[in-house]
């Protein structure tokens, strides 16, 4: 019985992931080279943070000219700030993409979940009875 039971259930491997991938996720490929451009954005600009602090406290230290401190204390302000604006489009990105391609997958069957039926005869926002 073990074996006609393993028979019977389809094979799942890197094939069928990449079949998968293909017909869901890459028809989306410009919303996807846009999530690599801002998470390759927001990693840069944290890098880019401590590297403007340190060359503050090196120009304070050396005594520079204030001026100086100013601009490089304005652009660490300006790369913070940026940093989490392309942060938040890349979250905003993300979750578009997850949710367009959620929802271009078919519905699960009815038969894998038994009361799959009587939960979408409910009103919205009422709690299923146990």
């Amino acid at each position: 019985m073990g074996m006609n039971a393993a028979m019977t259930q389809p094979a799942v491997g890197p094939s069928h992931y990449g079949g998968l991938f293909a017909r869901f996720v890459l028809p989306h490929w410009r919303s996807l080279a846009l999530l690599g451009v801002l998470l390759l954005s927001t990693i840069g600009l944290q890098l880019l943070g401590p590297l403007l602090l340190r060359q503050f406290i090196d120009n304070a230290m050396s005594e520079s000219a204030l001026g100086t401190l100013t601009t490089l204390a304005a652009t660490y302000a300006l790369v913070a700030l940026l940093a989490q604006i392309v942060g938040i489009a890349e979250a905003y990105v993300a979750a578009d993409v997850a949710w367009r391609t959620t929802n271009e997958l078919p519905p699960c069957s009815r038969t894998s979940a038994g009361s799959a039926s009587r939960s979408t005869e409910r009103p919205a926002g009422r709690l299923a009875p146990r």
